[in-house]
């Protein structure tokens, strides 16, 4: 995707980030990062590492307005490098970020497919940002996010929660690629002959997520339903644990599921060098945070997941959905699909500081977390009613079917259209 961006445009920073998340990033690191301690770090000296070390990410970014696709991906990528130096991640892990960023440019062959790399950059950054402001209002007191390794864990969630995406797509590209070669044959050709014989022709059937899961550990999977039992003991019903791991084993060995994949392989790393109970919270975040094992759990238990029971798994799957503007997408014939609505911009404005950082960008105001996001044009009517009932009825409004803050916050995205933040007209607004 970058390559041809960069072909057609060149590569711009706000085509990644956008102008208002890098003043509320910026604006983070500078008003209070830096300057004072919080909550989240072992210590002061690595607050400021890590929010030098993202500064100096932006900074070079903007020195030039136009980058080369290969160029950004190797800054971004020393980026999560310098992150796993200071948090001090496992070495295999630095490995990874290359693997993955080579394999996206297999899944780009897929129709619609969407950048994950810069993405989960995107989403460390965004809960990065709220965390830091949750912490100083209190509101994650006594959770694992308010104690030293905080920012560790949710760094390791989500800058690798889709790491395993190559598993779930790989699984349709090859039944698409191979399965087109050995196609069964349709029963009209066969012969008149042949269809009086026995069984005329063998079926084929291309069983990847099966290949896929031969050597996974069950003990790993196991211990993904073990956290859940943990977390929400007292709320789901004794008769509904032995259910849970039968639903979810179809994610690994049938129809591969990327967050269950991506939990398997994160645990193989984490365990050499962070405890068992912190690994299984990263384990437990990103196995959840794709929505359809979320909507197993909830028909299983009839029980919603919740940020008062596991905030890190709450805001992996918040800051994963809200974070929609500047994915790059793969340019392909135009179908029915989010394409036509065109890009949004994350659109919060600014509030007056009190810092020497001048205006800043704030995620939480009271006791509301809110995201804007804004498409850059304006819709007709026919378009806000069919966004709504295309994107927001199917796709985004479910989701508050398996999730709920219960914990005195409210977990808000406003969808707005307009071609400038002033003239913006309001879509809808999720609340979680």
């Amino acid at each position: 995707v970058a390559r041809e961006v960069d072909a057609v445009l060149g590569f711009d920073p706000n085509d990644l980030f956008g102008p208002t998340f890098l003043d509320l990033v910026i604006g983070e690191i500078e008003t209070h990062l830096i300057v004072q301690e919080q909550s989240g770090y072992m210590s002061m000296d690595q607050q400021r590492q890590v929010g030098v070390f993202i500064r100096s990410y932006f900074t070079t970014l903007k020195v030039r307005k136009r980058w080369d696709a290969d160029a950004v991906l190797n800054l971004s990528g020393f980026l999560v490098k310098g992150l796993c130096g200071i948090f001090d991640a496992p070495k295999g892990l630095v490995d990874v970020v290359h693997r993955f960023i080579d394999m996206e440019e297999i899944l780009y062959t897929i129709p619609r497919y969407r950048d994950h790399f810069f993405h989960q950059l995107k989403v460390f950054l965004l809960g990065f940002c709220l965390i830091n402001q949750l912490n100083r209002a209190g509101k994650l007191r006594d959770s694992a996010l308010s104690g030293p390794d905080g920012m560790r864990l949710w760094f390791l969630t989500s800058a690798f929660h889709d790491i395993g995406y190559p598993f779930q797509m790989m699984s349709t590209w090859l039944d698409g690629f191979i399965g087109g070669v050995l196609r069964t044959p349709e029963p009209r050709a066969v012969s008149a002959h042949r269809r009086r014989a026995e069984p005329p022709y063998l079926p084929t059937s291309l069983h990847w997520g099966a290949l896929l899961a031969k050597d996974y550990h069950l003990w790993h999977f196991q211990c993904i339903v073990n956290r859940l039992c943990q977390s929400y003991e007292g709320i789901w019903e004794r008769d509904d644990l032995p259910k849970i791991a039968p639903r979810l084993a179809p994610c690994v060995a049938v129809d591969p599921d990327h967050g269950i994949y991506s939990s398997l392989i994160l645990q193989n790393f984490l365990r050499t060098n962070l405890s068992d109970e912190h690994t299984d919270l990263v384990a437990c975040a990103v196995a959840l945070h794709n929505d359809r094992v979320a909507e197993l759990l909830h028909v299983t238990t009839g029980a919603k997941l919740c940020f008062a029971r596991d905030p890190l798994s709450f805001l992996l799957s918040y800051c994963d959905l809200a974070q929609d503007w500047g994915r790059a997408r793969l340019l392909s014939p135009r179908t029915k699909d989010t394409e036509q609505f065109g890009d949004n911009v994350f659109d919060n404005g600014s509030s007056p500081s009190t810092g020497a950082g001048g205006p800043e960008v704030l995620l939480l105001q009271g006791n509301t977390v809110t995201v804007d996001l804004r498409y850059c044009r304006d819709f007709a009517p026919g378009e806000v009613d069919e966004w709504r009932e295309e994107m927001y009825d199917k796709r985004i409004e479910p989701l508050t079917k398996y999730w709920a803050a219960s914990s005195g916050l409210d977990f808000c995205i406003r969808y707005f259209h307009g071609q400038t933040t002033a003239g913006r007209k309001a879509l809808s607004e999720l609340v979680f």
